[in-house]
């Protein structure tokens, strides 16, 4: 317990510190507007990722009986509702801007696609790695991911490429952060998607889901809010302070 406890607090104390130190630089180089874009899209990327794990990344760490067949199901239905879902995500960043009467919105919603399908097939490894107890690896590969890509943003940020600097870190860390996992979990696709390991652990993960679904509003209705009917530039301000 005591390692478990150290590694998780090296991998979420060195992700809070590079993230400060980043984010103190970047709010030098970059205008709340650019902020305020990539928050109101990450808000809506956040929505999305919630109907795609349906709280199952949380039901595989509880259920210790599912096997690597099961396990294969269930990491095949992700990638095909990460699929469906990043695909519809992306043919409607036209919609997405137009709501926000802001067309800059398109490359942005664009470009996050790549970090909303790579996160969510990474449900089921990242729920692995958790349930197998590899904290240390985990708090490697956050802080390896943090510096590098924290590193390429504030040389993008000084290369002048603006609001892309925001963009770089989950663009990149998203699908890293995939292949380190399934370095270690090994998952390959079910061709017949067996639906059968999803029902066993629905009575968890749905309540899961509906907890997720709750607290997502609670937490984001302001900033869709003010995104909408105030400014990005507020919602920049907003979102830093």
């Amino acid at each position: 317990m005591i390692r478990g406890v150290f590694w998780s607090a090296i991998e979420k104390y060195s992700g809070l510190i590079i993230s400060i130190i980043v984010s103190m630089v970047l709010a030098r180089l970059l205008s709340p507007k650019d902020y305020g874009t990539v928050a109101i899209v990450s808000v809506i990327i956040a929505f999305l990722q919630m109907f795609v794990s349906l709280g199952i990344g949380p039901a595989i760490i509880q259920r210790k009986d599912l096997s690597q067949e099961n396990l294969n199901s269930i990491f095949t239905f992700s990638l095909v509702a990460g699929t469906v879902v990043s695909g519809l995500f992306f043919l409607a960043s036209p919609l997405i801007a137009n709501f926000y009467d802001d067309e800059a919105l398109v490359p942005i919603c664009q470009l996050l696609t790549i970090q909303l399908f790579f996160s969510a097939i990474n449900m089921v490894p990242n729920a692995i790695m958790v349930r197998e107890m590899r904290f240390r690896t985990l708090a490697i590969r956050s802080l390896i991911l943090g510096v590098i890509t924290g590193s390429l943003s504030i040389g993008a940020a000084f290369a002048g490429v603006g609001v892309y600097a925001l963009v770089l870190a989950p663009v990149l860390s998203a699908p890293a952060i995939f292949f380190w996992n399934q370095h270690f979990c090994k998952l390959r696709v079910d061709r017949r998607l067996d639906m059968e390991p999803i029902r066993r652990i629905f009575s968890f993960s749905a309540y899961q889901f509906l907890f997720e679904f709750f607290n997502y509003f609670s937490r984001n209705s302001d900033k869709l809010i003010i995104g909408k009917w105030l400014t990005l530039d507020a919602l920049g301000i907003y979102e830093k302070s």
